[in-house]
């Protein structure tokens, strides 16, 4: 009865092997019910924004705060105890993020995935 066992929800992601290291004068990553909410400055959204235009994953990183990988990909952000918050953005998610102007504080739910993004 192998089809009683199918998988309904996508694999953990994994860290990538490479990405970009991007400094934040500030990060946090909280959760509101399925949401999980990035919030950094606008300067390091704008490099993150780059490095994922350039198919390349962002690790966002800042001294008091656990690191956070934007990288393509599908599935669920997830918290890995090593590498910090993974989180995976299909084409849809990366499109609207590439249509952003950060150069302004602002909140923004990303679609495609179940994240939101705050600079200030």
């Amino acid at each position: 009865m192998r089809w009683f066992r199918r998988r309904t929800t996508p694999p953990l992601p994994r860290a990538p092997r490479e990405a970009v290291k991007i400094l934040a004068a500030h990060l946090h990553v909280h959760t509101a019910e399925s949401l999980v909410v990035l919030t950094t400055s606008p300067a390091a959204l704008r490099e993150a924004r780059k490095a994922l235009e350039a198919g390349a994953a962002a690790r966002l990183a800042c001294p008091d705060s656990r690191d956070v990988t934007l990288m393509p990909g599908e599935g669920n952000p997830s918290l890995d105890p090593d590498e910090g918050w993974l989180i995976p953005l299909p084409a849809e998610s990366r499109e609207f993020l590439s249509a952003l102007t950060t150069d302004q504080p602002g909140a923004w739910e990303v679609p495609g995935t179940n994240v939101g993004v705050v600079a200030e």
